[in-house]
Formats: C-alpha cells, sequence, structure tokens
C-alpha cells in the first residue's frame, strides 16, 4: 500500500453558514407607481357632505394592477369632483363611465426626480449668481 504524505499547511477550510449568505444578498422589491400613488392620497382629507374625517380611502377602493397610474373603484359619484379638487394640480382625476377612477401625476414625472429637476435648478441659479458677482469685482 502506497504511503500519502499530508501536508497540514497547505490545507485550508472554508466554512459558510446559510445565515451568513442570506445576509449578504439583499433583496430590491420596486413599487409600481401606483401604490406609491395610492400611498400618497390615501390619507389626505376632503370636504364631503360637510361630513369630518372623511378621506379618500373611504371613498375609492383600489384595485391591485401595478401600472404608472392608479386605479380605483369609486363608491360614489358624487365623491370623484370632490377628490379631483383636492389633489389639485398635482394629480389628474379621470372618471370612467363603469365607476372606475383613474388616478395619475399631472407631469408625469415621479416626485423625486422633480425634486430633483429643482435642486438643479437651484444650483444652476447659485453659479450664474457667484459668475456675475465675480465679473462685477473685475
Amino acid at each position: 500500500m502506497p504511503r500519502v504524505r499530508k501536508k497540514a499547511s497547505n490545507i485550508s477550510v472554508k466554512t459558510t453558514s446559510v445565515e451568513a449568505e442570506e445576509k449578504e444578498v439583499k433583496q430590491v422589491t420596486v413599487k409600481p407607481e401606483s401604490e406609491k400613488i395610492w400611498e400618497e392620497i390615501q390619507d389626505k382629507e376632503i370636504n364631503m357632505f360637510s361630513l369630518p374625517n372623511q378621506k379618500i380611502k373611504d371613498h375609492l377602493d383600489p384595485l391591485d394592477i401595478p401600472a404608472d397610474r392608479l386605479y380605483a373603484k369609486h363608491r360614489s359619484q358624487a365623491a370623484v369632483s370632490v377628490i379631483a379638487e383636492t389633489l389639485g394640480k398635482e394629480y389628474e382625476v379621470d372618471q370612467t363611465d363603469k365607476g372606475y377612477v383613474i388616478v395619475k401625476r399631472a407631469s408625469g414625472i415621479p416626485a423625486v426626480v422633480e425634486e430633483k429637476m429643482q435642486e438643479l435648478k437651484d444650483r444652476k441659479e447659485e453659479a450664474l449668481e457667484l459668475a456675475r458677482a465675480q465679473r462685477i469685482k473685475k
């Protein structure tokens, strides 16, 4: 029988646990725009029939349709115009003849993008003012 030599210095054992691997894998879930819109508008108060504490969620039932706009079933047709008035210029509210409401952002640009655009405009204005001030010094 041949002899087998063992070199312990060349052997390395790597142990990993399943839990450690699960912590490293991060799952990113992106909410559809329709869900984001619903989260933003559902708790807004509306003045409906002179009743206190009326909210949009009391008059609309969102449909589970992932899209760039919110589809909802309205409980009262009279509430649609009040909801549209409450949402103002931020959202467009369309009513279908089948008892549904479609809510989308007025500009079609997500609020985060609009904020970044405004921030960039403000920076540009500051840079222009600084450049003008440096010209005046010369």
